[in-house]
């Protein structure tokens, strides 16, 4: 009886240590994942600029920013001033403020808790 409790405790202490034993690392918590944009495109439509994007993350709306300049005036490696112009919940936004002779850069963000992730690349349309 003796033999069997020893062995019983034995084994017991094998499987205890094995599992349970040894340096423990500390607890990693998930990463929080930061909404990003991607595949914005910009399609000219009647006399309106459709723009639609894939949006990964969460998010409460989207910011739309636009910089606009006369053809004559546009200049390779100028920067680009982009200001807010609307803040919307859909993934899909139409520009009707367009002008013939002008070139329009758009960029969206996410804002997710009031927070703005990654925003998109910059697309550029033409309206000649």
């Amino acid at each position: 009886m003796k033999k069997n409790r020893i062995l019983s405790f034995f084994c017991f202490s094998i499987v205890f240590f094995a599992f349970c034993c040894g340096v423990k690392t500390p607890l990693k918590l998930p990463k929080k994942k930061t909404a990003h944009i991607t595949h914005l495109k910009a399609e000219v439509m009647d006399k309106k600029i459709k723009l639609s994007w894939i949006c990964k993350g969460r998010v409460d709306k989207f910011k739309i920013l636009r910089h606009q300049a006369k053809i004559k005036e546009v200049c390779a490696g100028c920067p680009l001033s982009l200001k807010e112009i609307a803040t919307v919940k859909d993934k899909q936004w139409f520009d009707v403020d367009i002008k013939p002779g002008y070139n329009y850069w758009y960029q969206v963000c996410p804002v997710y808790k009031g927070k703005t992730g990654i925003c998109s690349e910059q697309v550029e349309v033409v309206i000649p």
